[in-house]
């Protein structure tokens, strides 16, 4: 059913973004951390997700989210769910692309 209107679950999602995250930092958050410091790893993840999702309609969540979402578990899942929060049907579980 997801796939008649080109939505993405917040799920895979949220590993997709968590995947990118540990990219970005080389591993787990909480080395990245530990060496850099919150700031720093906000900075970098505001910089690379910015740069890897070209929307404008995202932009004003991801500066606003990352500083936050650095201090959960799951930080891929949250910042999927503030996605889902303002995309065209809220809070359904699924992003909608369109």
């Amino acid at each position: 059913m997801a796939a008649q209107h080109g939505t993405v679950s917040v799920r895979l999602l949220g590993s997709t973004f968590n995947i990118l995250i540990a990219g970005i930092t080389g591993g787990p958050l909480s080395s990245y951390v530990r060496r850099h410091g919150f700031s720093a790893l906000a900075a970098a993840l505001e910089s690379r997700l910015a740069a890897t999702i070209h929307s404008n309609q995202f932009g004003y969540l991801i500066k606003g989210s990352v500083g936050a979402m650095v201090k959960f578990a799951d930080p891929g899942l949250y910042l999927a769910q503030v996605i889902d929060q303002h995309d065209k049907i809220r809070n359904n579980g699924w992003i909608e692309a369109w």
